[in-house]
């Protein structure tokens, strides 16, 4: 998917993707550091991929790339706040550490979830 710029469709079915990958491998229980720190990488990489070379993000983002970058993160809060409802919370602080490594923070609160990148 990330071969076929701006094939968003196809870039977000590989998120939801790589995301049941992680709850299947969270549900088996498998907690070796070794599998997590490269899960992590992974979704580091992938991340990375579709913001900023499927994209074309830049710290000078230009009005379609915020909104581009807004569906986006709206795409990753939901599937963390679905997985906190859940109660996977490794798979939420998964996501969280994923985006923090990408430069993108995360704020919880009374009113949801937001984020800043940094």
């Amino acid at each position: 998917a990330m071969n076929n710029d701006f094939n968003s469709a196809q870039a977000i079915a590989d998120l939801n993707e790589a995301a049941s990958l992680i709850n299947t491998w969270n549900d088996k229980q498998n907690k070796q550091a070794a599998i997590l720190e490269h899960t992590l990488n992974r979704f580091k990489e992938m991340l990375q991929t579709f913001l900023f070379d499927v994209f074309g993000l830049k710290d000078d983002t230009s009005n379609n790339n915020a909104d581009a970058l807004n569906s986006v993160m709206n795409l990753v809060i939901d599937i963390r706040k679905d997985a906190r409802a859940k109660k996977d919370f490794t798979t939420s602080d998964l996501i969280r550490d994923g985006l923090k490594a990408a430069g993108i923070q995360l704020k919880d609160g009374k009113e949801g979830t937001s984020w800043e990148v940094e």
